[in-house]
């Protein structure tokens, strides 16, 4: 199963962690082709909540407001959030899919060209 959506701000391929036993797999893709820019604070606290520092962080804060832990986890399947403007290609052929993200290169006002920053097999 994939969930796709966009408009944050920034994107990122996610996979979630169903625990033991669970076979299927189920992925979030955000993309945000056409974005407004964040601030540096902004995507510091974003790509911060992404970190085993920042998951510790939000599980404390969850657990003093009293919301019970979630019987799932989410991961990153890539190093970071991605915080520029950039398009994903979903392609299902069958029973295989492959997520593409891409980015225009460079961003100097030459030609612009698509450069990949991701491509992740889903199935």
């Amino acid at each position: 199963m994939v969930l796709l959506s966009g408009d944050v701000h920034h994107g990122y391929l996610a996979e979630m962690d169903l625990g033991a036993g669970v076979q299927s797999a189920v992925y979030q893709a955000v993309c945000s082709p056409l974005r407004n820019p964040l601030g540096t604070p902004e995507r510091l606290a974003l790509g911060a909540g992404w970190t085993r520092t920042g998951e510790l962080v939000g599980k404390t804060l969850a657990r003093l407001a009293g919301v019970e832990e979630p019987r799932v986890r989410w991961r990153l399947t890539h190093e970071e959030p991605w915080f520029h403007n950039h398009v994903g290609t979903l392609e299902v052929r069958g029973r295989e899919a492959i997520l593409r993200v891409e980015k225009t290169m460079p961003e100097d006002g030459r030609e612009p060209r698509l450069y990949t920053l991701l491509e992740h097999r889903l199935a």
